[in-house]
């Protein structure tokens, strides 16, 4: 089968969620015998060569089928210059990519990359179903601030007509779903697929423990859509004897105690990992989400959950790994680590081990991937 990818990027060269959800699909999918076509861009430095985008993705000889990249375009910034630029950079897509548009038997599509191809669908007398994945939809959801509620309006009607112009929109799922379909997608062009996180990655259950002082760790930015001020108002209220608090991310110094720590930003996985696996719980009170990777990586460590339900976060968290809060505000945060600063050693340790047997179950890459060749060979048939 052979798949057009198009995407804002691609880990390592690209940070992001969408990137490193594009890492994994182009890699899996190449992995199980699909010919991958992929597009992607970078955003500052030089273009890197093919050879060395393999080499991040593949240990042997494997490859991609082939591999275009493009520098993103840049303006003079304005409101909705980002929008303006993924324009020009989706008609730099389409010049590259029209001439052998029907040699694909799919056209998977990540946020505004398909745009102009989209557009022009009809021209390019292209019959290969494309899908759309605009993530978290984030867009749709209720945000922190004036500027953010100005932005989200401001994307939501070319969201809106990038869905409408595409066969497929894929969604992780949960309230990912019901935000697409309040956005005006029927619900038989959704196509519900979780991300994943490699094997390789998981802890054996039966090295996971419990620290007798529980240590939480929140990991991501200085950004009010985190939460992250949320969680130093609930640390202020807690004696600072019964925990440890640890943050990863470049993350300012607001409150300096003895029983809090801050690593900054930590780029080398297997220091992220020794520092993830000395934790208890992973705190993510979001104000809008997808299906975090952090999520993902925090459970395949055997780390107990707090979460705000939002996206596709309650498949991953419930009551039997963690605790699901309504909204981020620091009282529920607060409540949230109290619960689990009162259960006793044994509860803890059910709950960090059913966050492993889950990934185990259903959130490994190597079988998400047959989810989505499986929905992709289902498109193919209609």
């Amino acid at each position: 089968m052979r798949i057009l990818l198009l995407s804002d990027g691609i880990m390592p060269f690209v940070t992001g969620g969408m990137q490193q959800h594009t890492y994994y699909l182009s890699k899996y999918l190449t992995l199980n015998n699909c010919k991958v076509t992929l597009v992607h861009c970078i955003y500052d430095g030089e273009i890197p060569r093919n050879s060395d985008i393999n080499f991040s993705l593949f240990d042997d000889d494997n490859k991609l089928f082939k591999i275009i990249t493009l520098k993103f375009p840049v303006s003079f910034k304005f409101p909705g210059h980002y929008i303006y630029n993924s324009w020009r950079y989706s008609k730099l897509i389409y010049e590259l990519v029209k001439e052998e548009l029907d040699s694909f038997d799919f056209i998977y599509v990540k946020g505004f990359s398909g745009w102009q191809l989209l557009r022009m669908r009809s021209k390019a007398m292209n019959n290969s179903p494309i899908g759309i994945n605009f993530h978290g939809m984030n867009m749709f959801l209720p945000t922190n601030g004036l500027k953010l509620i100005l932005s989200n309006l401001l994307f939501r009607p070319f969201v809106k007509f990038n869905m409408k112009k595409s066969d497929y929109v894929f969604s992780y799922g949960g309230k990912v779903t019901s935000t697409i379909i309040s956005a005006g997608v029927l619900r038989e062009k959704i196509i519900e697929i979780p991300t994943g996180i490699e094997s390789r990655f998981i802890v054996n259950e039966d090295s996971i423990l419990v620290n007798n002082k529980l240590k939480f760790l929140f990991v991501g930015r200085d950004d009010p859509l985190k939460g992250i001020d949320e969680i130093f108002k609930a640390l202020k209220s807690i004696k600072p004897s019964c925990f440890d608090f640890q943050f990863i991310g470049p993350i300012p110094k607001k409150l300096v105690r003895s029983n809090i720590k801050y690593h900054g930003l930590i780029k080398n996985r297997k220091d992220f990992f020794n520092i993830m696996d000395r934790c208890d719980v992973l705190v993510l009170p979001s104000y809008s989400e997808g299906m975090p990777n952090v999520i993902l990586e925090a459970m395949s460590r055997g780390l107990i959950i707090i979460a705000s339900d939002v996206g596709a976060v309650n498949i991953l968290v419930s009551s039997k790994n963690g605790v699901l809060i309504e909204n981020p505000k620091h009282k529920n945060i607060l409540f949230a680590m109290k619960t689990l600063l009162k259960s006793d050693s044994e509860t803890l340790l059910k709950m960090k081990k059913f966050s492993v047997k889950l990934i185990n179950g259903s959130f490994r890459w190597e079988k998400v991937v047959n989810y989505v060749i499986k929905m992709i060979s289902s498109s193919l048939k209609n």
